[in-house]
Formats: C-alpha cells, sequence, structure tokens
C-alpha cells in the first residue's frame, strides 16, 4: 500500500482514490531532468505536452504558472458529476464530454526556474481507457465548433427559433454519424 498524496484538485470517486492507494509506489512515475530538452521524449511519449491536439488523453486539473506546477489528469478518469460547485454559483448539468471508466492516471509535472523539471504520478492508463476511441470524441468537439463558426459567421441574420431549427436537424445528422463510426469500430474489433 502506497503513501502517496492525492491532490484535491484531481476529480476522482471514492473507489479511484482507494485503487490509488492501494497501487505499490514503485509502480508510479518519479523522474527529474536538468533540462527542458532531456524531458521532452518523455513528454512526447506519454503525451504530456500541452499542444491542443484532439488525440490527447489529459485535462488540465490544476496549474499554477508562478510555481511552474501542472496537474494533469486522464479525461477518462473524470468523473465530472463529482465537481462541487459553490452556492452561490448557478447549477447546471455536467457536461461530461467523456465516458467516465475510471482512468487512474494523472501526472504532476514542476518547472524549476533552474530549467529542472519534476514529473511524479501514475502514467499507466487503465485497459478501458486504451479502448476509447478518441477519434470520435474529438470529431464531436471538432464538429461543434465547426458548425457554430459556420452558424456564426455565415447565417448571423437568422432568428434563435431558425438557428434552433437547424441545430436540432443537424444533431440528428451529427448523431447518426456517430453512431455509424461506433458501429464500424466495434465491428473492426
Amino acid at each position: 500500500m502506497s503513501n502517496v498524496n492525492i491532490s484535491p484538485h484531481l476529480i476522482l470517486t471514492p473507489k479511484q482514490k482507494e485503487q490509488l492507494r492501494s497501487i505499490p509506489i514503485s509502480k508510479f512515475t518519479d523522474k527529474k531532468w536538468e533540462s527542458q530538452n532531456d524531458a521532452a521524449p518523455f513528454l512526447s511519449e506519454h503525451n504530456l505536452t500541452l499542444e491542443n491536439n484532439p488525440e490527447r488523453k489529459w485535462k488540465v486539473r490544476y496549474s499554477d504558472n508562478v510555481k511552474g506546477i501542472r496537474l494533469l489528469q486522464c479525461r477518462y478518469g473524470s468523473d465530472m458529476t463529482l465537481r462541487q460547485k459553490n452556492s452561490k454559483t448557478k447549477i447546471r448539468k455536467p457536461r461530461q464530454m467523456y465516458k467516465f471508466v475510471g482512468c487512474l492516471a494523472f501526472a504532476r509535472i514542476k518547472k524549476f526556474r533552474n530549467k529542472n523539471i519534476h514529473i511524479f504520478g501514475y502514467l499507466n492508463h487503465s485497459e478501458d481507457c486504451r479502448c476509447q476511441d478518441t477519434y470520435i470524441n474529438g470529431y464531436r468537439t471538432f464538429y461543434y465548433k465547426f458548425y457554430k463558426k459556420i452558424m456564426d459567421e455565415e447565417f448571423p441574420n437568422l432568428s434563435a427559433q431558425e438557428k434552433t431549427i437547424v441545430a436540432v436537424e443537424a444533431r440528428k445528422i451529427q448523431t447518426q454519424i456517430i453512431r455509424e463510426k461506433e458501429n464500424e469500430t466495434r465491428q473492426n474489433n
């Protein structure tokens, strides 16, 4: 049983916290490099670079630029229904873009002023996480941004009611395309 300090910024279920604490400390990654160039191959191998890439599985859960700290968590390990809201803020329906499969992967990256880099975390994605189709989830995000841009730029004179009608029809088409892609994926596996 490991004595791992689990950051409160990670969005974890009680079961996930218990699973992380039960992992031997030897299974966690704890590496230091003297320069960013030395760390670059490792960061690329684990897709820990902060480039906006649809295949990237990491979400930033905490960031402190002054201290040089970034806390990343696998997007398939975040149960967004657990996010606590301040009582003064409006409560809205959680928007879980990615299927929650309970992945435990996380990484804390610290960049020091002397250019040293330290990474600590559990970088092993679960089997269910590795099976997720990142293409479909990336496609959903891309489609939404593309559709919004088209509607705002090409049809600025449409009334809200007309935009709603078009949006409903477009959503039906999008859902059909996504289902076809998911069926193709299932048949190929």
